[in-house]
């Protein structure tokens, strides 16, 4: 009975440990991360994502993530997402707290939990909006070459 119950504290001690490092990781992290139920709201997001969309945590957790996307371009991306259990840099726009249409690149891959069954999907917003103004300059340069 001993050994089972320093295994069993062991065994908590470890999930505790795991528990806090994907905690540690998801904050740490450089990239806005986002994680959504199989119903489209907001359950986690990390200081990254804050600054992207402009809400505070307590602000958008609980929310549907339709308040940050164009419709049709999120049931596009929730589509492929569930078809194919990850999409990998589809351009969208994202809508920050104040209105504001951000350029992103979308990232999702669907979280599973241990019987195989979806719970929902971790989505990463990348901003863009840098790479679309210099590409947009680049155009006109060479627009202005071929003349």
């Amino acid at each position: 009975m001993e050994d089972e119950n320093k295994k069993n504290s062991l065994l908590a001690d470890d999930l505790a440990s795991l528990e806090s490092y994907i905690h540690d990781l998801f904050h740490f992290s450089s990239l806005p991360i986002c994680f959504v139920s199989k119903i489209g709201v907001m359950l986690e997001v990390n200081p990254v994502f804050e600054s992207i969309s402009k809400y505070r945590s307590y602000e958008i957790v609980g929310e549907p993530i339709e308040k940050l996307f164009k419709k049709e371009e999120l049931e596009e991306l929730v589509d492929d997402t569930f078809e194919k259990g990850a999409v990998k840099g589809k351009e969208m726009k994202l809508i920050t707290k104040d209105g504001e249409e951000i350029d992103v690149q979308a990232f999702t891959k669907l979280r599973k939990n241990e019987e195989g069954d979806v719970v929902g999907y971790f989505l990463s917003p990348f901003d863009i909006t840098e790479f679309k103004i210099r590409e947009e300059a680049l155009k006109k340069q060479i627009e202005e070459l071929e003349k």
